[in-house]
């Protein structure tokens, strides 16, 4: 048979007929029946390789110009999908069922959506901040290069009695991809399914905001001049009952394990400041506290189960959490194993939001080419972002090192 040149019936039966021919003279084995039926369709489980070789070629013999049309446009559709990658191609042209393993991971940091106020901004707004005292602002915020600045805002930077934030703008990589193939064509959209420029992008602006919170833990500063202290007491104010830091160090006493005395340090920051200190209600822990991933277990030593407490293991089983009743909380642990587990830290989330983050979608752009010479195509996403911290902020948040 000549390939090269395009099937009829009358060459599609000379082909096959030898081979039929041969067929009537060979026996497969196989389990068999008397009578053979007469449709190829109609063949059953227990009919013979032979008459099922038999009963193909006569199928093949006996097509007709159309059937030949329809069998090669169902055909060529199924290799062009084949070549393009298609699974299900694959798997009835290979017979492979291909299980995708995920080699690359990348942890998806808690911290930034723990502590952060979120504000979405028209493209005309411009975000400041304005103190009660009406003098100088001091604001700890990301900077163009994505470290973490701290400034004061004199009276001639000022707008409304207002500190202007500086903004920040991301861009994840330029990532390069091809955009056609001379076996499968064009491949741009498939190709791009390789990387996920969202997720990379997430991945910054959790850093961003893991690396501002860090730089807010330490004593507070309730010398020197007064628009540089975190918080102006009133004169009826017992300053000596305040917590003089929210960098809290428990571990010489917990043995280096983490257990209810983190806890019972998180109640104790939070009553300190009183139930009517602040104007827009009192500081309480929410009870969630991410943790390192390697020791949520710790504290089931130091907890006695009972009828009156959470049975831990169906918690675990329901949420996937370890979550208990603790002085007439819930609490909540949430493993990261992206935070400073080394070090023996915890971040216990308290309901106020610790920082602000701010972004303009109108202004966000996914930015792309080709350049057709080189077979390459590229995009980018860029994003400006306001991430800052006002100083009398700080208490809201809290790090307890156990170990």
């Amino acid at each position: 048979m000549n390939l090269a040149q395009p099937l009829t019936p009358a060459s599609l039966k000379s082909a096959v007929s030898p081979m039929l021919a041969r067929a009537n003279n060979v026996h497969i084995f196989g389990r068999t029946r008397p009578t053979a039926p007469t449709d190829v369709a109609d063949a059953g489980a227990n009919i013979g390789w032979n008459e099922r070789l038999k009963l193909s070629l006569n199928a093949l013999s006996g097509a007709s110009a159309t059937d030949l049309e329809e069998a090669n446009a169902r055909e060529a559709e199924a290799f062009q999908l084949f070549v393009a990658g298609d699974p299900k191609k694959l798997l009835a042209l290979n017979a492979l069922r291909v299980q995708q393993v995920i080699n690359f991971v990348v942890a998806t940091m808690a911290y930034t959506g723990l502590h952060a106020e979120v504000i979405n901004l028209g493209n005309e707004e411009t975000p400041a901040v304005q103190y009660q005292s009406r003098g100088e602002t001091k604001v700890r915020y990301i900077g163009p290069k994505g470290d973490v600045r701290a400034k004061n805002f004199q009276s001639d930077e000022l707008v409304g009695n207002g500190g202007i934030i500086p903004f920040s703008v991301l861009s994840t990589e330029q990532v390069e991809y091809p955009i056609f193939d001379y076996q499968k064509g064009t491949v741009a959209d498939s190709a791009k399914k390789m990387f996920d420029l969202q997720r990379d992008m997430q991945i910054q602006i959790d850093q961003l905001g893991y690396l501002l919170g860090l730089s807010g833990y330490a004593s507070f500063l309730t010398t020197g001049s007064k628009y540089n202290r975190t918080y102006l007491p009133h004169s009826n104010v017992n300053t000596a009952l305040l917590p003089i830091t929210n960098d809290i160090d428990i571990s010489g006493t917990t043995g280096g394990k983490f257990g209810t005395k983190v806890l019972d340090a998180a109640l104790k920051y939070c009553d300190q400041w009183g139930d009517n200190l602040f104007e827009d209600g009192r500081l309480s822990p929410t009870g969630e506290i991410l943790i390192p991933s390697n020791v949520t277990t710790d504290i089931l030593g130091s907890l006695t189960l009972n009828s009156l407490v959470s049975d831990v293991a169906n918690e675990i089983q329901t949420n996937g959490y370890i979550t208990f009743m603790y002085a007439g909380k819930r609490w909540k642990l949430i493993p990261d194993s992206s935070i400073q587990a080394s070090a023996g830290y915890c971040f216990p989330r308290l309901n106020k939001p610790s920082f602000v983050m701010m972004f303009k979608p109108g202004m966000n752009s996914l930015r792309s080419g080709v350049v057709e010479s080189e077979n390459r195509g590229w995009s980018q996403i860029v994003t400006p972002i306001w991430l800052y911290q006002p100083e009398p902020w700080r208490v809201r948040q809290i790090r307890i090192k156990f170990a």
